[in-house]
Formats: structure tokens, C-alpha cells, sequence
């Protein structure tokens, strides 16, 4: 008499082990791309954060408690300023003409700004400050990498490009020169 034996061949088990590898590196693969993703929103949600800072102490009038200018601390505008080095600064003029440090915001190690990210009206350039001038937030930019140096001259668009190390994803945030609205 013949016995049965129940189970699975070896073949069977390699289709399923197959099977298997094949799903777990799709998984993965869609991880770091999912994660490179959100590192990018992230980035752009901290270009955005710089941004709408300087407009709301602009829109607040925000004191600049380090100010020892003899006229008060009012500030006479506030310039966010992006250079090559990758940073964000956040800096209140105030009335006596001197610029207070107040804010520094950067970028995780994965992300820097494109080539040519930095654009006034489609024009690029290699760094840019955004000044807010108090009480309505009227909105002056400069490519000047000095802070508070100018000129400063309204513009209609002005946009900042950052991408993933690798290039592999990009977001564009642009800040309205009339309307003084903050996005992507």
C-alpha cells in the first residue's frame, strides 16, 4: 500500500519565497520614496514657516526685544534672507538701523536649494531677501546677500526652488509680491 504524504513540494515553496522577496522590495523601494517625499514637504513647509513669520511680525508689530536703539524697539521692517549656505534667517531692522538677529531656520541634511532655486520675476539669482515693512506688510525684495542691503524693489513673484539631494523630487515655494500670498 502506498503512502500519502501531505506538504509542500520544494517547488512550491520557491514561488511562494519568490513571491514574497518580490512584495517586500516593492515595499521598501515605495518606503524611501514616500519618506523623500515628506522629508521634501517638510523643507518647503519651513520655507513657507520663514516666510509667513516675518509677515506676521510685520502685521503684529512685533517688538525686537534685543534692540538698543534710543527711538524704541518698533521695528522699522523685517527681512527674511536665503544665501547659498543653505540657510533661512530671520532678522528685524529697527528704527536706528540696525539689524537684530531673530530667527534661523534650515534644511535637513537630505535637502538644498536647486540650482538657480532663487528667482525674482523669473529672474535668478544667487541669494534673496524678502523685506515686510510695517504696519501692512508690504512686501520689498533684494539679491543682495548682505543683510539689509539693497536695493529693495516690489516684484510681482518671487519663488524658491529646493529638491532631494539626488534630484529626484523638487518643490517650488513662491511668494506673491501684491497680494503678499505665501505657497507652493
Amino acid at each position: 500500500m502506498k503512502q500519502k504524504f501531505s506538504g509542500f513540494t520544494i517547488i512550491e515553496l520557491l514561488v511562494v519565497m519568490f513571491i514574497v522577496a518580490m512584495i517586500a522590495t516593492i515595499s521598501i523601494a515605495n518606503f524611501r520614496k514616500g519618506q523623500k517625499q515628506k522629508e521634501l514637504a517638510q523643507a518647503a513647509d519651513t520655507v513657507i514657516s520663514g516666510i509667513r513669520n516675518a509677515q506676521n511680525f510685520t502685521l503684529t508689530s512685533k517688538q525686537i526685544a534685543a534692540s538698543a536703539c534710543g527711538q524704541g524697539k518698533a521695528a522699522q521692517s523685517y527681512i527674511v534672507i536665503f544665501t547659498a549656505s543653505q540657510t533661512i534667517e530671520l532678522y528685524g531692522i529697527d528704527k536706528c538701523g540696525v539689524s537684530n538677529f531673530l530667527e534661523r531656520y534650515g534644511y535637513t541634511p537630505n535637502i538644498r536649494v536647486q540650482a538657480n532655486g532663487y528667482k525674482i520675476d523669473g529672474i535668478s539669482t544667487a541669494s534673496l531677501q524678502l523685506k515686510f515693512i510695517p504696519p501692512f506688510g508690504a512686501v520689498t525684495a533684494s539679491t543682495s546677500s548682505s543683510v539689509g542691503s539693497g536695493p529693495f524693489s516690489n516684484f510681482t513673484r518671487s519663488t524658491i526652488s529646493i529638491e532631494i539631494l539626488d534630484g529626484s523630487a523638487a518643490k517650488t515655494v513662491t511668494v506673491d509680491g501684491v497680494a503678499g500670498r505665501i505657497g507652493e
